[in-house]
């Protein structure tokens, strides 16, 4: 027990004696001004204080201030620039008005010292309150001009993405790098270059920022996609100036696009609509009424050749409609028929590399290629055709009674229809694949003829409801089905025709009507047996007998 309180004298004993030193310390201290006073103004040494990357631990405040002075110096004559992607773009610091203060820098580096030094430093560092060691550089500029220069360098380097592509030289193809997009934040570039002014992280080299957008295909994506797949050319007829160049426009707006894989292109999409707005031009080419885009056919011509090509080069074909009859700007049977709307050709790339769309008028001639991978097949396919079936055109017969009596004159020598069958021919395996099977339309015979004469029989009709006014037209536009019929003779010319009666029609008859539409529709009894029928009302009739359309009373064309 005696111990035990003899350990607690020796300590109460030595507290109070450490409390004694301490006070006295700190009084002493106080008495002599040292407490306030830094290390340097005491003629010691400085703590661990750095000025923009330059240290300053253990120097006196003299060697200090001159190692800082150096520094400034050096930056007097260090260029100020803007970088982005290994370019630099200068800063003008004399329009800047840019110069550092020695005398404020060294004020804050004697505040920092002055936090550090005797037992205020002490009690700063256990307190966590002693300030940051970096000391910033004092620095003044026009920030107006700053923020000037950067928005007109920001013009300089602002651009939009795009994407890697392939130009066409002399039918070779070469890979044109992509272009990064760039959009630049002045304000945060104002930042950023006025925190580099006082820090010097990048010796005065201020990285832009910007926002940076990658396109989708770079040219990594294109290096194996040069080679040349298949490629359609053919002569433009310089006669119809619009059509010509409404085929300049169809293809400029096709040209140049890149069909990823998987993708599926549309031909309408592209193109259309085919209006004044879209840059065409109204074509009025009689030649080619059978294909009426509204463009005297120079869609169907540039989608024809772009279909061509792609059945060549191995592209899977989703949507294709053929004419109703052949049309004069492609081999038979491999027309596509676009109209803006409702017909379009649509096919898709199943390789695994992209496929490059060109397209140009060159020289007077129209050139469609396309371009991708190589191919791994040892030949490349024949392109063939094989009509199976002809079917005979039917025969319209009208009334001109500006014809002297049984004369008869030629308004129309019709067009046999047939079918047409397309394949792909593989001759070193003998093999061939189907690819289109197209129906083409006859086109009727349309003869005049003049009254017969006086006292002739009538001939005997049955009844229809009603008869087209323009059945000729009718008959373009069906849809039916043509079954094989026996082959026009070699020139084609129409049968001689009698003159049709005077009188009108015979009086209806109840059983059996025909459709109205008989007359147009082309169906398989049309063709090869009888349908007759007499008007309702005073317009006329019609009768279908033997392949032949006899129109009673018709309107003088």
């Amino acid at each position: 027990m005696l111990r035990i309180q003899s350990y607690q004298l020796y300590g109460g004993v030595f507290a109070l004696l450490l409390v004694q030193t301490l006070v006295f310390g700190a009084v002493s201290l106080l008495a002599s001004g040292l407490w306030e006073q830094s290390g340097s103004a005491a003629g010691g040494r400085l703590p661990a204080i750095q000025v923009a990357g330059l240290s300053l631990e253990g120097r006196t405040w003299a060697e200090a201030r001159a190692d800082v002075e150096r520094k400034l110096d050096d930056l007097s004559r260090a260029p100020l620039l803007l970088t982005l992607d290994q370019r630099t773009y200068p800063l003008d610091k004399d329009k800047l008005g840019l110069r550092y203060e020695l005398d404020q820098t060294m004020e804050r580096v004697k505040e920092r010292a002055e936090r550090s030094a005797g037992i205020a430093g002490i009690v700063n560092r256990l307190t966590g309150d002693e300030g940051e060691a970096r000391i910033p550089l004092s620095v003044v500029y026009d920030r107006h001009e700053l923020k000037r220069q950067i928005a007109d360098i920001a013009r300089e380097v602002e651009q939009e993405a795009r994407a890697a592509t392939l130009r066409i030289e002399q039918e070779r193809a070469v890979v044109v790098p992509e272009r990064i997009g760039y959009q630049v934040d002045v304000e945060e570039t104002i930042a950023a270059v006025e925190t580099e002014l006082e820090t010097l992280r990048f010796s005065l080299q201020t990285p832009l920022m910007v926002k940076k957008e990658v396109p989708a295909i770079v040219s990594k994506d294109l290096e194996q996609s040069t080679e040349l797949l298949s490629q359609w050319r053919a002569q433009l007829a310089a006669s119809v100036p619009d059509r010509l160049e409404n085929v300049k426009r169809a293809a400029e707006l096709i040209n140049g696009t890149i069909l990823l894989p998987n993708q599926v292109l549309s031909f309408n999409e592209l193109t259309g609509p085919y209006t004044a707005a879209n840059g065409y031009r109204p074509s009025a080419d009689k030649k080619q009424e059978a294909i009426p885009d509204g463009l005297g056919g120079s869609a169907v011509q540039v989608a024809s050749a772009l279909y061509e090509t792609a059945v060549m080069s191995g592209l899977e074909i989703i949507e294709r409609h053929s004419a109703k009859r052949p049309v004069d700007v492609q081999k038979l049977g491999m027309e596509a028929f676009v109209n803006g709307e409702e017909f379009d050709l649509r096919f898709a790339n199943r390789l695994d590399r992209p496929v490059y769309i060109h397209a140009a008028v060159e020289q007077g001639s129209l050139r469609v290629a396309l371009y991708g991978p190589a191919s791994p097949a040892a030949e490349k396919p024949l392109l063939t055709t094989e009509i199976s079936e002809y079917y005979t055109p039917d025969t319209i017969v009208r009334a001109d009674p500006a014809l002297p009596a049984n004369a008869e004159r030629i308004e129309r020598v019709g067009e046999k229809g047939f079918r047409v069958k397309v394949y792909l021919y593989y001759p070193q395996a003998d093999k061939k694949a189907p690819v289109a099977d197209n129906v083409y339309l006859p086109i009727p015979h349309v003869i005049a003829v003049g009254p017969e004469r006086a006292g002739a029989a009538a001939r005997e009709r049955r009844p229809v409801a009603d008869w087209p006014t323009e059945a000729e037209e009718e008959w373009l536009a069906t849809s039916g089905q043509y079954t094989p019929a026996d082959r026009l003779p070699d020139n084609g010319k129409p049968p001689d025709i009698d003159p049709l009666p005077l009188q009108p029609a015979a009086p209806a008859v109840a059983d059996s009507p025909a459709p109205a539409s008989s007359a147009a529709a082309g169906s398989s009894s049309a063709l090869g047996g009888t349908s007759a029928g007499s008007a309702g009302g005073s317009k006329g009739s019609v009768e279908k007998n033997n392949g032949m359309i006899i129109l009673h009373d018709a309107p003088v064309r």
